[in-house]
């Protein structure tokens, strides 16, 4: 297989991969911290959002840092090369789904800037590292 299409076949999955991990954190939130009475974790507009403590930021913010580590690892798992850029991309594209987030839920600007700082390209290059220098398969 070219190593090009190789490369962009692994990220494509791992975004989808990490995107899942990203969702089924988020769906199970509740379990890990509680939310306020009545709360829809499903349903999160800027007048719900304002009803969360500051606790309640932890598991959302896990959801994101977790979902970018495990694509960018399964990416740079699968790729033959290139590893940082396809690290820069999946935090990247975590990113752009957290600033659409932010405009769209409205969180507390210092959640903004914690989970925008901290979550998605740290947590990216965490997943290349961690993944070393080989492939899962061989080249």
């Amino acid at each position: 297989m070219n190593h090009t299409l190789r490369n962009i076949l692994a990220t494509l999955l791992a975004l989808f991969i990490g995107s899942v991990v990203n969702m089924q954190i988020i769906t199970n939130s509740g379990k890990i911290v509680p939310y306020p009475e009545g709360f829809d974790v499903m349903k999160m507009t800027p007048e719900t959002i304002a009803t969360l403590l500051p606790q309640n930021f932890i598991p959302i913010f896990l959801a994101h840092a977790l979902g970018a580590l495990v694509a960018a690892f399964i990416a740079c798992k699968l790729a033959i090369s290139h590893k940082n850029r396809i690290a820069i991309v999946v935090g990247a594209f975590f990113m752009l789904g957290g600033i659409i987030a932010s405009f769209i839920i409205q969180p507390p600007i210092w959640y903004i800037v914690v989970d925008l700082a901290f979550a998605y390209f740290p947590f990216a290059f965490a997943g290349q590292k961690l993944a070393g220098p080989k492939s899962w398969i061989g080249k």
